[in-house]
């Protein structure tokens, strides 16, 4: 079955912004690295260890995440999602 040109180049924007929006969320706190270091008086080691637990929190919920979104109905992630509060 040929899948029409539209539906690719939809999904194909879909990834995009996807990629696009993962990407930012995980390096923009890196933009605000002097404000926060001077905020909370870190030195460079310390927020090496903020950006270290801000990955592995990333990571960790990355997964379990993953495979409840593979693995239940459309119907039950959307009331999850509703009762998380995620838009």
């Amino acid at each position: 079955m040929r899948v029409p040109l539209y539906l690719r180049i939809v999904v194909l924007v879909m990834v995009s912004l996807a990629s696009s929006s993962a990407y930012l969320t995980r390096h923009c706190p890196a933009v605000a690295n002097t404000t926060i270091q001077a905020e909370l008086n870190l030195d460079s080691e310390d927020m090496g260890y903020v950006f270290s637990l801000f990955a592995l929190g990333y990571m960790i919920f990355q997964i379990p995440g993953g495979a409840s979104a593979c693995g239940s109905a459309p119907a039950m992630r959307c009331r999850c999602s509703a009762c998380c509060g995620q838009r």
